[in-house]
């Protein structure tokens, strides 16, 4: 009788042990959610109702929102933050054809994607990025690149925006992002149009910008005419003439040019480098959605 005690004694121990082992185990099963970020589970859940562009550039240059097609030259794909990206070149571009009903009418938008570039020589000409185009102007009415190197360490980001409804029509910003060259860096340009705010963002955080009639600082006003004279907002946007786009270069450096006003300058060049997860959104994301946009694609969601 005794050793059938202890017996059951020991069964009871190990039943209770693999009771622990296996409630230890279900704390940490698969089918467990992720973690939310920003109350978001993927990227594509930020600012989804007003996503109207979205190149994941994964093995195709296709817009999976508009189902925009892209026609490249002189590029190809390569490794991206997340699967393939865009491997640009110094000739090459990847143009479209059309904008879509939404892209030529934003009033506000936000520009978002991941670049990596290596640095340049001291007298390398300004590299294209993207351009929505204006057909009738030397500028589009978007155009995104590099430039001015004064200091080798530092990107130099640069914003152009085209507002017909003012007069102060073309607006030029620009923002420096150090330690920038040869890794995955994440910039977003935001404008809105309500309170004619432009920001620049790097890895999801806001950075100081360089703007007309403003001293350089973090979320400038724009302006849309002389402040001096009074405070005239830049207000909603006014594209004209917007009929194509371009990613990886200017609209007067494809082949035709985007444009009818200008061709190929001496002075610029296509994007060497790579892009990925390139999105535009036709309303200005707030801090937290930038933020949160940044750390869920450097997660892979």
């Amino acid at each position: 009788m005794r050793k059938l005690t202890v017996t059951l004694l020991c069964g009871i121990g190990v039943s209770v042990a693999l009771t622990g082992c296996q409630e230890k185990a279900n704390d940490y099963r698969p089918e467990k959610p992720i973690p939310k970020i920003g109350g978001y589970n993927s990227a594509n859940e930020v600012g989804s109702g007003n996503l109207v562009m979205y190149l994941p550039f994964n093995g195709s240059t296709t817009d999976s929102v508009g189902n925009l097609a892209g026609t490249a030259t002189e590029t190809s794909f390569g490794a991206g933050i997340k699967g393939q990206g865009f491997e640009g070149d110094p000739t090459g571009y990847v143009t479209y054809g059309s904008t879509g009903a939404t892209i030529p009418v934003m009033k506000n938008f936000t520009v978002s994607f991941w670049i990596n570039a290596q640095a340049p020589k001291k007298d390398d000409p300004a590299r294209g990025i993207f351009s929505l185009n204006n057909n009738k102007d030397f500028w589009g009415n978007i155009d995104i690149y590099l430039d001015g190197y004064r200091s080798l360490d530092t990107m130099n980001f640069k914003v152009h925006i085209n507002n017909d409804a003012v007069n102060w029509k073309g607006q030029f910003t620009n923002a420096l992002v150090s330690n920038a060259w040869g890794k995955w860096v994440h910039m977003t340009a935001v404008y809105n149009d309500t309170t004619s705010v432009f920001n620049i963002f790097a890895n999801g955080e806001p950075i100081e910008v360089s703007t007309a009639g403003n001293t350089t600082k973090v979320g400038p006003k724009l302006h849309g005419d002389d402040p001096a004279a009074a405070d005239v907002p830049y207000g909603p946007l006014k594209f004209v003439n917007a009929t194509a786009m371009v990613v990886g270069s200017w609209q007067f450096q494809t082949m035709p040019p985007l444009t009818t006003t200008a061709s190929a300058q001496g002075w610029a060049t296509g994007f060497s480098g790579g892009l990925d997860n390139f999105r535009i959104y036709n309303k200005a994301l707030n801090a937290e959605e930038v933020k949160s946009l940044y750390l869920l694609e450097k997660s892979g969601r």
